[in-house]
């Protein structure tokens, strides 16, 4: 038997969807393996926290028949229990069931696997944002968890799990794991974290700031729950659970901008800075950015129905991203946006309207004025914008309001290697600048972010 434990696993003869997941693994740093059949893969006897697999055949049926025997046979090898079938064709819907039945998370056909970004989110989330960070302070000792609590071990590079669900702390079991400053849950247990910070919030500062890391942390889980469904094509939405996503989504910025409303701005900026999920690039700042546009727009008395088509249109906008070519979110990532090709320039500018097809593909009941927040945000007062290059007239306030969100949150994100940026000094410099330059927001709405400006700055 193999020793050790893999990232990601691929058992596949086709050579493009080699190479890919091989570029996706050296990238992400991963350590995988990579087998050309399942008779290879068993005589590694190699566990893995994530497995994909190729399948071809003559017929969709053949295709979803053979996909659900290696399922079954792959399923005893992956440590997390995530399979993933890279399928040769497009699959119709009861076949793509008939696979999800045998075990299977994700089926995809493989041209998907090579023209988009769809297999370098999905591996992220899978393996970089099923445990998801929370602080010491966060668990109050001698009280019940509603979570299962987890400790990283950094040189096995695997989660221990340190307490089940239902247990209490002891207070001298907290004080001597105090030095780790940081605990884990599984993103799925989120809800129950927040409970469990609500069940157990007093009147005190710091009750406030569990209480509301507990609602931030939440947020961007069902978020990822919903960019995951959204890109997910053997997945289908019908109306009414549209309708539920949209009220869920309205309940959570409700009661964020109530708690945010509550903090002050340097608490505000290490509770949203602090939590960030995933690696795989813009599409996972969204939760920040909606943070910020709920806590900017208390302060310029936005109303809350328009403050949740905000965030709705925030949380959706660039989910376009993930189906464009990997090269152009790859050069993103590393800020090499310069090196885009002509082809691949076009392509990003298209974008936005990639994310509204999404949207009307899954059939949400979105309204119009939240997909003209979308098609807009990446739009500019001088009209060098996209993806129609509109004038200033065009503009609305919402999705100005984000733009400078994203651009806020770009100039202040704490990157690996960088000093931290004071985010009060940082608001201060971009809202002067933009008072001055024309270029990017009307007048009108320029002299509006004054107000952002933190009297102690």
């Amino acid at each position: 038997m193999a020793e050790g434990m893999l990232d990601f696993g691929l058992i596949s003869d086709d050579a493009r969807v080699r190479k890919r997941i091989e570029a996706i693994a050296n990238e992400f740093d991963y350590s995988f393996g990579i087998w050309n059949d399942l008779e290879e893969f068993f005589e590694a006897e190699q566990h893995c926290k994530l497995i994909a697999f190729s399948v071809s055949a003559d017929t969709s049926k053949e295709v979803a028949q053979k996909a659900a025997e290696a399922a079954q046979l792959a399923k005893a090898f992956s440590e997390e229990g995530y399979l993933i079938s890279i399928v040769s064709k497009g699959l119709p819907r009861d076949e793509v069931e008939f696979i999800q039945k045998s075990g299977v998370n994700l089926v995809i056909p493989a041209n998907e696997v090579i023209d988009t970004g769809k297999m370098d989110f999905f591996a992220s989330q899978v393996l970089r944002s099923k445990y998801i960070p929370i602080k010491d302070t966060d668990i109050i000792p001698e009280t019940e968890l509603q979570f299962d609590l987890f400790h990283l071990m950094p040189l096995r590079s695997k989660f221990l799990r340190i307490a089940k669900k239902g247990r209490q702390m002891e207070p001298k079991q907290l004080e001597r794991m105090h030095d780790v400053n940081e605990f884990y849950v599984l993103r799925e247990e989120l809800p129950g974290f927040k409970q469990y910070t609500e069940d157990t919030a007093d009147d005190s500062h710091a009750g406030l700031l569990r209480r509301c890391r507990g609602q931030f942390l939440e947020f961007s889980g069902a978020y990822l729950s919903l960019v995951e469904m959204m890109c997910d094509d053997s997945k289908s939405v019908g109306f009414e659970e549209g309708r539920q996503i949209l009220e869920d989504c309205k309940e959570m910025v409700t009661g964020l901008a109530q708690t945010l409303s509550q903090v002050s701005n340097a608490e505000v900026w290490d509770i949203i800075n602090n939590s960030v999920i995933g690696e795989f690039g813009s599409v996972e700042r969204m939760p920040a950015i909606a943070a910020y546009a709920t806590h900017f727009s208390t302060v310029l008395d936005v109303e809350v129905e328009e403050l949740v088509k905000m965030i709705f249109a925030i949380l959706v906008m660039d989910i376009g991203l993930i189906m464009v070519q990997p090269t152009i979110t790859e050069k993103f990532r590393y800020g090499k946006e310069a090196e885009l090709t002509e082809e691949e320039l076009g392509a990003y500018h298209n974008y936005p309207k990639i994310s509204i097809n999404v949207l009307a593909n899954k059939k949400l009941p979105v309204e119009g004025d939240i997909k003209d927040i979308i098609l807009l945000v990446n739009e500019k007062a001088d009209g060098t914008g996209f993806p129609s290059g509109h004038p200033a007239e065009r503009l609305t306030f919402e999705s100005q309001l984000i733009r400078f969100c994203k651009n806020f949150d770009k100039a202040s994100v704490l990157k690996t290697g960088e000093q931290r940026v004071d985010h009060g000094v940082k608001l201060k410099e971009i809202v002067e600048a933009q008072v001055k330059s024309f270029d990017e927001f009307q007048p009108t709405f320029s002299a509006k972010l004054k107000k952002l400006i933190p009297p102690s700055t």
